[in-house]
């Protein structure tokens, strides 16, 4: 199999470090920057091919140190080579994906989706190149291993809900009208019930009490002869014809007609400059809008975590423990 060939070859030179070292003068002979070739670990995404990729990027120069070492390595042909370029080039839209939603200094949830549609347009695309016959294969795998795992996610309430809520796509990156109408739906109830709690129960004339015209002496109480009372009484008894509904609908439409925000812009910015023109959207924004695509993030707070904790620091407390982590994952915000 090709992909343990090139994992044997690798692995023979990161043992030995008289081969790295003639492979990093061969790239310097042939005028390019020294790199070491990379291995394929099986718990890291994407390493299969940072692995490849590394591969082909340094072809001459692993083709002249294995030459001159005289080892009994595997040799690959012309056509395997070929066929790492390819296998190079239709994994690297899954590694731009995978590093994207893997972030954890931006909104990833919002990502999901496009970049879902976006990888299946791709690989219909590479599915019309006149790639080999094995590379083709790999390709249909893949894609059919995407339509089967994804076909459900704008059904998904927390991913298309978030979707909605980034300025940058709203509902344009929905393919499924029916996920689109849910959500719709679903955003406007939300939006209903925040409204509700924010404003409460309308204020009318019923409320207030007029009272009398006399004080507490039994006089006649001058204040309440304001030429202003009968105008005021007549306002307050207008109570207001919209609902909470109708008050979500109106602003959910209006940011949907909204001009859209462009794609490497900050939605979190703009959505602190327009909080005040959606009042009630942006209220959701800050519950429902802030959804992590992967457990990346966590396993980084776990590993970091592993190098607070170590055998010579034992004895740290769990509080103390979590506030060196908090400060550390968040250091980033006070730069």
């Amino acid at each position: 199999m090709l992909i343990d060939k090139i994992k044997l070859i690798v692995t023979f030179f990161k043992r030995s470090t008289n081969a790295t070292e003639k492979l990093l003068i061969s790239q310097k002979n042939m005028g390019l920057e020294p790199k070491k070739l990379i291995q394929e670990v099986s718990t890291r995404w994407n390493s299969t091919f940072y692995m490849v990729s590394r591969f082909v990027e340094l072809q001459d120069a692993v083709k002249t140190t294995i030459a001159l070492i005289n080892k009994n390595l595997p040799v690959l042909s012309e056509e395997e080579w070929g066929l790492c370029k390819e296998l190079s080039t239709i994994l690297r839209p899954f590694e731009e994906v995978t590093s994207q939603i893997s972030g954890e200094r931006y909104v990833t949830g919002s990502q999901v989706i496009p970049l879902t549609r976006g990888l299946m347009s791709v690989c219909k695309k590479m599915q019309k190149e006149p790639f080999k016959p094995v590379i083709q294969n790999i390709i249909n795998e893949l894609l059919h291993g995407l339509e089967k795992r994804m076909e459900n996610v704008e059904h998904s309430k927390t991913i298309a809900l978030a979707t909605l809520l980034d300025p940058r796509f709203k509902l344009a990156v929905f393919k499924d009208e029916t996920a689109k109408q849910l959500i719709k739906k679903t955003c406007t109830e939300l939006l209903a019930a925040i409204w509700t709690e924010t404003h409460g129960k309308p204020c009318t004339a019923d409320d207030e009490e007029i009272g009398n015209t006399q004080n507490k002496d039994g006089n006649v109480d001058s204040a309440k002869f304001s030429v202003w009372e009968d105008v005021d009484n007549i306002i307050a008894k207008e109570k207001p014809t919209g609902t909470k509904t109708s008050a979500a609908i109106v602003e959910l439409n209006r940011y949907l007609d909204d001009s859209y925000l462009g794609r490497k812009k900050d939605p979190m910015g703009w959505w602190k400059e327009n909080q005040h023109v959606y009042p009630i959207m942006s209220k959701l924004v800050k519950l429902k809008f802030n959804v992590m695509a992967t457990s990346v993030p966590c396993e980084r707070l776990f590993s970091k975590a592993g190098n607070f904790l170590t055998e010579r620091r034992s004895r740290l407390s769990s509080k103390r423990a979590e506030q060196l982590l908090f400060l550390n994952g968040n250091l980033n915000l006070l730069q």
